[in-house]
C-alpha cells in the first residue's frame, strides 16, 4: 500500500506561505516537522513494514505544472507538459514527475535545495 502527502500551499506574495512551511533553523516549519516525524515512524517500525519514502519538489504557476527537479531542456527541446490527474481514493498525481528516493532528513534538504 502507497501513501501519498502533499504540502501545498496558495496565496499571494508575501503572505508567509515559505516561513509557514519551512520556517527556520530553529523553528522548522510544517514540511519538516512533517517529515521528521514520518522518518522517525519508519525508523522505529522498520522491523515489521518498509518504507520506501519519495520526494517531488513542483511549481504550479499561471496553470502551468513545472517539475523544479527534471534536467533543463536541452537547446531546441521544449519542455514536458505535466498535467495533474485523479486516480481512485481521490488521489492527485503528476505522471512524469521525478520522484527522488530519500532516507533521511539530510537527504530530503538535498532534494528540497535542488527544487
Amino acid at each position: 500500500m502507497a501513501t501519498m502527502f502533499a504540502f501545498f500551499t496558495y496565496g499571494q506574495t508575501g503572505t508567509g506561505k515559505t516561513f509557514a512551511m519551512e520556517g527556520t533553523e530553529e523553528n522548522h516549519g510544517v514540511k519538516y516537522k512533517t517529515l521528521e516525524e514520518l522518518f522517525r515512524v519508519s525508523n522505529e517500525r522498520k522491523g515489521q513494514f518498509k518504507y520506501d519514502i519519495s520526494v517531488s519538489v513542483l511549481e504550479v504557476y499561471n496553470e502551468h505544472i513545472r517539475d523544479l527537479l527534471a534536467a533543463p531542456p536541452q537547446p531546441g527541446q521544449t519542455v514536458k507538459k505535466l498535467e495533474m490527474k485523479q486516480v481512485p481514493e481521490a488521489v492527485h498525481h503528476v505522471p512524469g514527475l521525478v520522484e527522488a528516493q530519500v532516507h533521511s532528513m539530510s537527504e530530503v534538504w538535498e532534494v528540497l535545495q535542488t527544487g
